[in-house]
């Protein structure tokens, strides 16, 4: 939130500077149409006294050539007089000044005109919008985290747009194949630039919106927030780095996303999720359906665990055990069962549960690990029937508790509850 109010702090300021920059310009233009006038005025003149000194100056020659020199006296020069030399020089560079001028304005008109070619990129430069976003995915492309963060006008603070993070992001997929497209520009201060480029194998296509702000150009949408909500507690990490928030910004990159240490990891439709490839928010839509889950190998530990566990319980004589399957209560026949007669085992159906146990996290803590599949167990016990004793297979062998794992230390136990 902080970051999309200071966005709108800017654009408002944008808008308070441009429409300040027109109004200069607008004055500008006016003093310069008064200049232009006035230096075509004085070029006219001096053209009309050119035109009049060239029409008398044949009339003047040849009365000099006609007329006797006095002895020693000097010959009379013939031809332009010193006036109209002047009145020639004076109106060449009035011309010239008026066509510097028009030729000042084309070239302005023509370097703000959509269709422009953008300034050169590659060395952080952002005085287009062309120019800011090639410099912004070729400072990605090199690795240089601090360019692209300050093009895209992202805040200090965010954990996951460093060299580090972005190193991991070019090793798992390289960004390569850069083409800027000229923009479209709405006003003087927006524009939307078409791009191409490559994340690794994938070719992707997509506009960024830049904003001007003192002169430079700045990126708005630039940047990809990574969904990761639900999952407090298992600390997740974005290619190696603390994501610290739940919605931590990202380059358009590669990125890989751990949980817990080597316990966890996040998956989608029973698949892990390896590595994301984000370029727009649309490429996060994974995120919204991943869930937590153990590693394959932290799922067998726990299938090993729940097993060693369950077998000491069925072990038990007692009529309870601490894995539950309580068969204490009085039979429908009366009879009551003795205590420490209770025979346990498992099905083959429970048998082959057990080996194939679906871990499901917690959701009251992540770090701890349950299953709801069923576990068959026969119970065979003694009973006193009026003094009688009998003996037999029970129809129930009562409920088995749910079993749980804390993965959060070094040695997880198993607990039922």
């Amino acid at each position: 939130m902080q970051a999309q109010a200071t966005q709108h702090e800017q654009i408002e300021a944008q808008t308070q500077q441009h429409e300040q920059a027109q109004q200069q310009a607008s004055a500008q233009a006016d003093a310069q149409q008064q200049v232009q006038a006035q230096q075509q005025a004085h070029a006219q003149q001096a053209q009309q006294q050119f035109q009049q000194q060239w029409a008398s100056a044949p009339a003047n020659a040849a009365t000099a050539s006609a007329s006797p020199t006095s002895p020693g006296s000097p010959a009379r020069r013939t031809g332009l007089s010193r006036g109209a030399i002047i009145g020639i020089v004076a109106g060449s560079a009035a011309v010239l000044v008026v066509l510097i001028v028009l030729l000042s304005a084309v070239a302005s008109i023509a370097g703000n005109r959509p269709g422009a070619e953008p300034a050169a990129a590659g060395d952080g430069s952002a005085d287009t919008p062309e120019a800011a976003v090639e410099s912004f995915l070729t400072a990605l492309a090199d690795g240089d985290a601090e360019t692209a963060a300050r093009l895209a006008a992202a805040e200090s603070n965010e954990p996951l747009l460093t060299d580090e993070v972005l190193a991991r992001s070019l090793e798992l997929a390289p960004i390569t194949g850069i083409a800027v497209e000229s923009g479209e520009h709405d006003d003087s201060m927006r524009a939307v630039v078409n791009t191409t480029f490559r994340i690794g194998d994938r070719t992707v296509h997509r506009d960024f919106t830049a904003w001007q702000t003192s002169g430079d150009w700045e990126l708005s949408d630039a940047l990809v927030a990574l969904p990761l909500p639900g999952l407090d507690g298992l600390e997740p990490t974005v290619n190696g780095a603390p994501a610290g928030i739940d919605r931590p910004l990202v380059f358009p990159g590669a990125y890989e996303i751990g949980l817990g240490g080597h316990a966890f990891e996040l998956a989608v439709d029973d698949a892990p999720l390896d590595v994301l490839s984000v370029a727009t928010s649309e490429d996060t839509t994974p995120l919204y359906s991943a869930e937590p889950r153990l590693t394959e190998a932290r799922a067998d530990e726990f299938r090993a665990l729940v097993r060693a566990s369950l077998e000491e319980c069925l072990a038990m004589p007692q009529l309870s055990t601490p894995c539950g399957l309580d068969v204490s209560e009085t039979l429908d026949d009366g009879a009551v069962p003795v205590e420490g007669s209770a025979q346990r085992a498992l099905t083959a159906e429970g048998d082959r549960a057990l080996d194939a146990l679906t871990p499901e996290p917690d959701y009251g803590d992540l770090l701890r690990v349950t299953t709801y599949d069923y576990v068959s167990v026969s119970t065979h016990i003694e009973a006193d029937r009026g003094g009688e004793l009998i003996s037999g297979t029970l129809y129930s062998s009562g409920d088995l508790l749910q079993p749980y794992v804390d993965f959060s230390g070094d040695d997880p136990r198993v607990t039922w509850e």
